[in-house]
């Protein structure tokens, strides 16, 4: 599940299923924010909506990140969106093998899948996997200098 505010809980699955294998899909946090902010997220996440808000909210988040990386060591895998979209076979060969299931070369064929998806972007999953998100945010980075600054001055960002 890849709703924004879902790190929150790796120290309540942690707990509750000590088993569990932790993906964290982290993204340029320039991609990040901009995805957030232009999506509508219909009577929820009112820090989507303000790019100051924004910007705590990322923040705060790599904040909890790397609280829950330090107090559960090897218990979350990181994952990066740009591998993923890049290099597709050797990023989910290595999520799939950190899970403990076997690859499978037809998991890269999800968009041939014709089943109920109920995300924002459930449109996106009926596609192959595409590169014109990577650094889109740069289509209005004039508009977003303001996040951009406070991400830096925060060290969110270099």
């Amino acid at each position: 599940d890849k709703l924004p505010v879902n790190f929150l809980y790796c120290g309540f699955i942690k707990k509750a299923l000590p088993n569990a294998r932790i993906v964290h899909l982290s993204r340029n946090a320039m991609d990040s924010c901009y995805a957030i902010f232009k999506t509508l997220f219909i009577n929820t996440y009112s820090f989507s909506y303000d790019l100051d808000e924004l910007a705590n909210y990322y923040i705060t988040y790599k904040n909890i990140m790397a609280h829950w990386h330090s107090v559960m060591p090897g218990a979350i895998l990181d994952v990066h969106y740009e591998d993923m979209v890049n290099e597709a076979a050797e990023t989910t060969k290595r999520l799939v093998q950190w899970c403990g299931l076997t690859y499978k070369p037809e998991l890269l064929e999800f968009h041939k899948v014709d089943s109920v998806s109920t995300t924002a972007s459930a449109a996106q999953v009926r596609k192959p996997i595409y590169k014109s998100s990577v650094e889109k945010w740069r289509n209005v980075e004039t508009e977003l200098t303001a996040l951009q600054f406070k991400l830096k001055q925060a060290g969110a960002i270099f």
